[in-house]
């Protein structure tokens, strides 16, 4: 996540926000329109990770349904693309040769996490930055632009496909008629509830990609990226939870102890972040991306705090999705999804581009009350909204109170901004600290990997 951020730095100061907003609408498309080959993956990580599943005739499975269903699809987006100019032809070409890569290698790496080895995905995810940013970088300085961003995402998704499918270790077989119908029992909600749930997550770049310039896009996309770390602990929980849970509940164990114990750290990093930029969020986008991205600043704070919500609306869905409930998820995604999908582009044509940051607020914090009504009867409403939330809060607070008067009376320059980032961190981890004794026990059980 540190490699991608500063990646967005650096090419958003080399190329502009132009180009920089050109490449993340073409992965706002790609993420978005995957939706039905994204609920195939789910209902097979569902699967694979129960007790005594047959994991080589699903993986068989997956890759039987996803490599000719991605292929397909690719050129079916593209030719709607061109034949209804919705865009400039280039975005067509440009994502038919992402479409594919993108696919097999998110459902190798969701396969990893079924079995429960998030850290393997998690370092798969990162060699793939590394060299996505190595490959991207060097057509950037060769004159590539858009093309070249796009170009070394499809070549680092590739390579992390195969990395994905080798670390696993299993050889595919032709699935039964029982594991079929497994599957599908699964997938009958979760493939609908898959392309509702891509809408959801990332059809705010997209809406705005149609309604705006790419130039909007791009200090769109630079403040997602900002706020991103808000979501590193929660996207580690979110699949590991999701198969604790599933794999706890074929046993017909309680999942109410591993639930309450992730959420109570889920938003140990949002907290500060929100509080951060609310303080001194323009000054944190200047620095670091150029006053060319000035525009930025006001989605930051609308981005953060959906972050901090979405923290907790992550884990609880894949919470839900691991108990087999694929119903209520699909519910769950249609009224989230719509939120996105109506609320965007309303909002945005009475307040201009930040109202989709609003949308997608809104969506977050609807998403988090629904995911909350399915889990209360099993897990309890105490559970949801942890105690140890309240002290990350008030440490944010002073953190906040810190950050508000050193901007008023030190930050000058970019050092000056820089040493306001690092004191209003240090605020924040002491106080947490202070404040929180579960914290300061969780840091030892993390230490010594007994805590996830």
């Amino acid at each position: 996540m540190v490699i991608g951020f500063f990646s967005v730095i650096l090419f958003g100061r080399l190329a502009g926000n132009e180009v920089v907003g050109v490449y993340f609408f073409i992965l706002s498309i790609v993420s978005t329109t995957d939706g039905l080959l994204n609920g195939v993956m789910t209902a097979c990580k569902k699967r694979i990770s129960e007790h005594g599943a047959p994991a080589e005739e699903i993986l068989g499975l997956l890759l039987v349904v996803t490599v000719p269903g991605a292929i397909v699809f690719a050129i079916v987006i593209s030719a709607v693309i061109v034949l209804f100019d919705l865009t400039e032809a280039d975005v067509s070409i440009l994502f038919l040769v992402t479409f594919v890569p993108f696919v097999v290698s998110t459902a190798g790496v969701r396969m990893i996490v079924g079995f429960g080895r998030v850290d393997t995905a998690q370092w798969i995810q990162t060699a793939r930055t590394v060299l996505r940013v190595v490959v991207q970088l060097v057509l950037i300085v060769v004159g590539f632009g858009a093309v070249g961003l796009v170009a070394g995402h499809a070549v680092a998704m590739t390579l992390g496909s195969i990395a994905a499918f080798v670390f696993l270790g299993i050889v595919p077989q032709l699935p039964g008629l029982e594991t079929i119908w497994s599957v599908g029992t699964f997938a009958r909600y979760s493939v609908p509830g898959g392309v509702i749930s891509r809408i959801d997550e990332s059809a705010d770049e997209m809406i705005l990609g149609f309604m705006f310039a790419s130039g909007v896009v791009g200090d769109y996309g630079v403040a997602v990226r900002l706020v991103a770390p808000a979501l590193l602990i929660s996207s580690v929980l979110q699949g590991s939870l999701g198969t604790r849970v599933s794999n706890l509940d074929s046993r017909d164990e309680s999942v109410a102890p591993v639930i309450k114990k992730n959420l109570a750290f889920t938003a140990i990093l949002s907290v500060p972040i929100f509080f951060g930029v609310l303080a001194i969020g323009d000054h944190i986008v200047v620095t670091a991306f150029g006053s060319e991205f000035s525009g930025a600043s006001p989605f930051v704070v609308v981005l953060a705090a959906s972050r901090v919500v979405k923290c907790f609306g992550s884990p609880m869905t894949s919470a839900v999705g691991g108990l087999d409930l694929p119903r209520q998820m699909v519910v769950i995604n249609i009224i989230s999804a719509l939120t996105i999908l109506v609320g965007a582009p309303a909002i945005a044509v009475v307040i201009g581009p930040l109202g989709v940051a609003v949308a997608l607020l809104l969506s977050t914090v609807i998403r988090y009350v629904l995911t909350a009504l399915v889990l209360v009867p099993r897990i309890g409403f105490r559970s949801l909204i942890p105690r140890q939330f309240g002290e990350q809060l008030l440490a944010g607070l002073v953190m906040f109170l810190c950050v508000t008067v050193a901007d008023r009376i030190l930050i000058t320059d970019w050092t000056t901004v820089a040493l306001t980032v690092g004191v209003g961190g240090i605020v924040y981890i002491t106080t947490l600290l202070a404040v929180s004794p579960e914290t300061r026990i969780a840091v030892v059980e993390s230490s010594n990997n007994q805590f996830i």
